[in-house]
């Protein structure tokens, strides 16, 4: 959340914090704040409509529950679509809770006024559980500081820097980019991973010189970063493919970045990197040597690369925020048109 103050009309409720340092630590800090914020839903004064978000992973189907006793509206904002998530991890129970969270979802989503995601692609997933014609496609959009826009190229000199953002989680693999960088070891290219546990992670890629892990960027060494790269790194493991929508991407569009993506294909994530194009996909079966030789690629043909900057910057600009802001507000307040 941001940390400037809300306005007159917004009341800040403090939850717990989330803690994804282990399997355990994790689900028990999702439980804690699903309970809490049910709790919060449930003493808000009425009439009311509930927007939900997928994180934590329960929090629609105790939101919907509490809008239900309520007699509240619900309105599910899909940003990762769980069971099927699991199908990219080696989660044991994986068919035992894929039942029960598809038969949640089903119930769930059904009793919600209506239900947006953020792509064609998890549409298409959604629509296992629910009439496609209930499923909104609303993107996200990137927030960008104006003082980084124009850039669509470093300037100086130095090694070509491919940077990764965010949490390696159960959707995303590093494990090709990491295989790329012992490939390029001795070339003129430097790895910089941004993540929220950095030591970890560090200790794990001792012996890879050309990497750089550092502690999660915020917003002003982020828009730095992305500044100062040359190509940017974004994964999806199979399976998840078609559940979730890295959001990490749109920044990445928005700084003119060309994107190296891992993933399978059909994803959102693949779409948005073939439209222009504003990078190169690669299959994760591909392993490291194929994200070398597309990192290779880009470094010899610093042509290609400005176009598929200014492509991306074009991709970007189609997520006009007013534009789908005003169309989730509209949704909130009124629903899916008849």
């Amino acid at each position: 959340a941001s940390a400037s103050a809300p306005t007159s009309r917004v009341r800040r409720v403090r939850l717990a914090d989330y803690d994804s340092s282990s399997v355990f630590k994790r689900v028990r800090s999702w439980l804690a704040f699903t309970i809490q914020a049910a709790w919060a839903l449930w003493t808000m004064p009425a009439p009311a409509t509930i927007v939900a978000c997928t994180n934590p992973p329960i929090m629609t189907h105790a939101a919907a529950f509490v809008a239900w006793i309520r007699g509240f509206d619900c309105v599910a904002r899909v940003l990762d679509i769980y069971p099927d998530v699991l199908h990219a991890t080696r989660f044991r129970r994986r068919k035992i809770v894929a039942r029960c969270l598809g038969w949640c979802n089903r119930r769930t989503y059904s009793s919600c006024r209506a239900i947006c995601t953020r792509g064609e692609t998890m549409a298409a997933t959604l629509a296992t559980y629910v009439p496609r014609a209930k499923i909104r496609v609303i993107p996200e959009w990137p927030t960008v500081q104006g003082a980084v826009t124009a850039a669509t190229e470093p300037s100086r000199a130095g090694p070509f820097i491919v940077l990764a953002n965010g949490n390696v989680g159960l959707t995303h693999d590093l494990g090709p980019l990491v295989a790329a960088s012992r490939t390029l070891a001795g070339e003129n290219v430097e790895i910089v991973i941004s993540t929220k546990d950095p030591t970890k992670l560090s200790s794990l890629l001792s012996d890879c010189g050309n990497v750089r892990v550092v502690p999660r960027f915020d917003d002003v060494e982020y828009a730095r970063a992305m500044l100062g790269a040359n190509a940017a790194y974004v994964s999806l493991k199979p399976g998840a493919e078609a559940a979730s929508y890295p959001s990490r991407a749109l920044a990445y569009l928005a700084h003119g970045l060309p994107i190296i993506a891992v993933t399978n294909r059909p994803s959102d994530l693949a779409s948005i990197v073939d439209h222009g194009p504003c990078g190169v996909v690669l299959s994760p079966h591909g392993g490291g040597s194929e994200v070398a030789a597309a990192i290779r690629m880009l470094m010899a043909a610093p042509d290609m690369r400005q176009s598929m900057a200014h492509a991306a910057k074009a991709a970007a600009a189609t997520l006009d925020s007013a534009r789908w802001r005003d169309e989730f507000v509209a949704l909130i307040e009124t629903g899916l048109a008849e």
